[in-house]
């Protein structure tokens, strides 16, 4: 049984190489973070950027270009972004964030919310040098300095805006803005649809309107959090050094794991191979 034996071995030395490229990569994606996930409720997860396997979120983590966020059920993450931008989502939804960019000349984000709902409270730019966009299966919608909720599902996106504005067009099936799109104005609210224009706006449904009162509460957060920003920034780089610890943890565990599989197949194929009941290779 010695290839079993030779895949073993270098099914060791190619996870042990992955974990420590993983780690490395980890802190060296963390060194120039541009955003915090500044709080959460029940089960939030993370995707690193480049990664395939979710970890456990905490609070205060840095959040770096690439990074993609989902909560469960009964579940809700605050994401702080260095730009003084602030979004909510909430349960069974997923939140990636495409690009960061903030530099002095340019400031640019743009989310990508696959599912659930997500309220944006976007920092007032006063130069016109800020773009923030948010897109959904059906349509990207374009702000700047504004409050409003994206919901996605269902093969459908409701936006709906309780100040500023909001410009959204239609996405096709190549996932490029198609259309002249439509202008949301406050108080309003539009619908997109894949394959087709957004709605013409219309007064803002009472389904919507409930998130009123949640909007109100996460301008009082964000106005706390543009205030506190070194702090954030201080305080995510002692949870960076604390987060890489339990996540490497939970790697070597996952990895162990794999290895104890690995080696009660290949105890159980010996036994066969003693027993005659496989060919001889």
């Amino acid at each position: 049984m010695k290839t079993n034996r030779f895949v073993f071995l270098t099914l060791l030395v190619i996870l042990t190489l992955c974990s420590y490229l993983w780690l490395r990569n980890i802190i060296a994606g963390e060194a120039m973070p541009k955003g915090t996930l500044t709080e959460m409720t029940g089960t939030v997860e993370i995707l690193k950027s480049g990664e395939e396997v979710w970890l456990p979120a905490a609070e205060n983590i840095p959040l770096t270009q690439g990074d993609r966020v989902k909560t469960g059920s009964d579940s809700a993450a605050e994401i702080t972004l260095d730009n003084g931008t602030i979004i909510k989502i909430e349960e069974d939804a997923d939140l990636t964030l495409m690009l960061l960019l903030y530099a002095k000349e340019q400031e640019e984000t743009k989310l990508h919310l696959t599912k659930g709902k997500a309220i944006t409270n976007v920092r007032k730019d006063k130069k016109g040098l800020s773009k923030t966009s948010i897109r959904t299966l059906n349509c990207v919608a374009s702000v700047r300095g504004t409050e409003f909720v994206v919901a996605a599902g269902d093969g459908n996106t409701n936006i709906g805006v309780f100040s500023g504005e909001v410009g959204v067009v239609n996405v096709n099936d190549a996932g490029d803005e198609t259309g002249t799109g439509v202008s949301v104005q406050p108080d309003q609210e539009t619908k997109a649809q894949l394959g087709s224009e957004p709605s013409a706006p219309y007064a803002m449904t009472a389904a919507m309107a409930v998130y009123r009162e949640r909007v109100k509460k996460l301008a009082q957060r964000a106005e706390f959090n543009r205030k506190r920003m070194q702090h954030l920034m201080k305080e995510r780089e002692k949870t960076n050094r604390q987060i890489i610890q339990k996540w490497t943890k939970i790697r070597d565990e996952r990895i162990n794991r794999l290895l104890k599989d690995r080696k009660g197949q290949i105890k159980n194929a010996d036994k066969l191979y003693r027993e005659r009941k496989v060919p001889r290779r």
